[in-house]
């Protein structure tokens, strides 16, 4: 079993990858997600990469803005 920051890494490289899959399978770009939760479209290609974690709050916006519950980023598709 993974142990403390290596669990949370993988589930936050997880989260990253299922919002940017769904956001491309919605046809949305990086710039038109980013101005529906209100930053930039750099901040946005950070998350989905992994390169800066998501609060919880910016992760809820983005599962409203995608039509998903929040638990959709966690659990198995």
């Amino acid at each position: 079993m993974r142990r403390g920051n290596e669990l949370t890494q993988a589930i936050d490289e997880i989260v990253g990858e299922r919002i940017h899959i769904l956001r491309e399978a919605k046809g949305l770009t990086l710039k038109q997600l980013s101005q529906e939760i209100g930053v930039t479209f750099q901040q946005l290609f950070k998350y989905e990469k992994c390169i800066n974690k998501i609060s919880c709050g910016r992760l809820y916006l983005i599962a409203k803005a995608l039509k998903r519950p929040v638990s959709y980023f966690f659990g198995d598709r």
